[in-house]
């Protein structure tokens, strides 16, 4: 999760230098928010209070909603890369009981090996590990909070990014031109865009 949010960030940050600003992304038009909110609170409640394959199943269930909701938001960028992402995250956890993680990526990264024993989410990485190249094999040796990450967590990362940014460009469809206010009146909205500058208006009489 903290990876994520540092890509939110980093997808800001990107959206204001491309010229995006704060105000467009308060206005992008997400459909069924309640779907996401519901996916991320199980993944919260996933990782804080089950182990398992009880685990496995509500990721799964959380999996299945955040397809759906990416489904129905189509135009956001990023969302391939959120989907992938993931299902591979899900597919590494089903298969296996537990999130994978290899011993010597955690070493890199700094991360203590010893409470992977006892975590029930979590899994020490062997020989008979299914899918091993989808588990948390990626060191991340963070100063504040070191951790070792999936190829499933890159892409929801970027993914996540990406999102921001491109809703920070993007501008609100069906905004039209605004015309001078009459006097003693207040600016009113053609609801059609205006010319591009240079051109004539067309008149029709």
């Amino acid at each position: 999760m903290l990876f994520v949010l540092i890509a939110v960030v980093g997808g800001l940050l990107i959206g204001w230098a491309l010229g995006g600003s704060l105000s467009r992304l308060e206005t992008a038009r997400l459909r069924y928010v309640p779907v996401l909110l519901l996916a991320v609170a199980l993944q919260v409640a996933a990782a804080f209070a089950l182990g398992g394959w009880a685990y496995a199943a509500v990721l799964v269930v959380s999996l299945l909603l955040a397809l759906g909701w990416l489904a129905f938001n189509g135009r956001l960028a990023g969302r391939l890369l959120l989907a992938v992402g993931l299902a591979a995250n899900a597919l590494v956890i089903v298969a296996n009981g537990a999130m994978p993680v290899e011993l010597s990526a955690a070493a890199r990264a700094g991360v203590a090996t010893g409470p992977l024993y006892d975590d029930p989410r979590h899994a020490v990485a062997d020989g008979s590990t299914r899918l091993a190249l989808l588990d948390d094999r990626i060191p991340l040796p963070l100063p504040w909070q070191p951790q070792v990450l999936s190829a499933g967590d890159v892409l929801v990362a970027a993914g996540a990014g990406l999102m921001v940014a491109q809703a920070m460009r993007r501008r609100v469809r069906g905004q039209g031109a605004v015309l001078p206010p009459p006097p003693g009146g207040p600016a009113v909205s053609t609801g059609v865009p205006p010319p591009p500058p240079g051109r004539p208006q067309m008149r029709s009489d």
